[in-house]
């Protein structure tokens, strides 16, 4: 994923993954393994498994549970939002 500079995006919903804590040890595992410039938040949460996250007015959790695991303001502006943007500019420019 990171050698061709896209994302991966980190899903509130997944087998295995009932509670906050889980979904952002979740998170860290792609940050650990390719890089902040390569994880974002995903934004699907309809017609999904068991959501940990049941409405967006909850991103904030996420977003104070990553500060409380020490990650940066540049960090999260880039989980958070950031990587997606530049991963559709390069892909448009082809």
């Amino acid at each position: 994923m990171a050698d061709t500079g896209g994302h991966i995006g980190a899903w509130s919903a997944d087998i295995g993954v009932t509670t906050l804590k889980q979904f952002i040890d979740r998170i860290e595992f792609p940050l650990d393994a390719v890089g902040e410039d390569h994880v974002a938040m995903g934004s699907d949460m309809g017609a999904n498994y068991k959501l940990v996250l049941e409405t967006y007015c909850k991103i904030p959790l996420v977003v104070g549970a990553l500060m409380k695991r020490g990650y940066s303001e540049m960090t999260l502006a880039r989980i958070m939002g950031g990587n997606v943007p530049r991963v559709m500019d390069a892909a448009q420019r082809g």
